[in-house]
């Protein structure tokens, strides 16, 4: 008896594993950004001064896009009422979350958008799904933060090279064209 109870697990066969999960297809998610991976660091202030070459602003994103492209647009003074300028627009091509060689990059000068030198201003770039995008004063469509990633940059636009660290802040509306 007591040996039968010994060999008992070992003497029976076969073994017991659930079929595998069906999952479906990938469901979309929002975009999400690489801080680490940002270029110029967010952290820094940027001062920009009179001619100065455009600066390249590399953004890296990983979403599941469910196959939808995600686009990315750079906005100079965003949410600032009469001040907000959009700059730059690109599709990004949909992938999956896995994907982590993606990123939203653009050239950037503000001698290429007119904005006022003299004044603080802040560049953020905005990464969404398209049918989330809306090119104009509304950026992004309402009710669709939920699907938006952003990184912001303060910059110092200065109007001559002996203004050096210090922000001028603008009047609302002054401050870009």
């Amino acid at each position: 008896m007591i040996l039968a109870l010994a060999c008992g697990p070992t003497l029976t066969t076969g073994c017991l594993v659930a079929d595998a999960p069906t999952y479906g297809p990938p469901q979309q998610r929002p975009p999400v950004i690489n801080f680490e991976g940002v270029t110029p660091s967010p952290y820094d202030l940027l001062v920009i001064e009179p001619n100065t070459p455009a600066q390249t602003y590399t953004v890296p994103v990983r979403s599941e896009d469910a196959g939808e492209d995600l686009v990315g647009t750079l906005v100079v003074d965003w949410q600032q009422p009469g001040r907000q300028l959009q700059v730059h627009d690109r599709e990004i091509p949909a992938s999956s979350f896995d994907d982590v060689r993606r990123s939203y990059q653009a050239e950037w000068s503000p001698d290429f958008s007119g904005v006022t030198p003299g004044c603080g201003h802040t560049l953020t770039a905005l990464i969404m799904h398209t049918s989330n995008f809306d090119d104009g004063p509304d950026l992004p469509k309402p009710n669709v933060e939920w699907d938006v990633a952003s990184v912001t940059w303060q910059l110092n636009v200065v109007s001559d090279s002996n203004q050096g660290g210090v922000i001028v802040v603008c009047p609302p509306g002054d401050a870009t064209n």
